[in-house]
């Protein structure tokens, strides 16, 4: 959203190593289905009206959602 949010995510990260890590949620017993992007939040900032805040170099998941009401 120009002007309101700016979001910039990165990978999480070895602390040993520094290389870039996928992080996958998976259940033992299955019946659940996630596809996103746990990361580290680069850049966060919210700026709109009388409300603002950063949130740098913290949690973040991402996903993709595709919805429809369609039957």
């Amino acid at each position: 959203m120009p002007g309101a949010i700016e979001c910039v995510l990165t990978p999480i990260k070895d602390a040993v190593t520094g290389d870039e890590k996928q992080v996958h949620i998976v259940y033992p017993t299955g019946g659940f289905l996630w596809n996103g992007a746990i990361a580290t939040t680069e850049v966060l900032r919210v700026t709109h009206g009388d409300a603002s805040f950063e949130w740098p170099h913290r949690y973040a998941a991402a996903a993709e959602i595709n919805w429809t009401n369609q039957k």
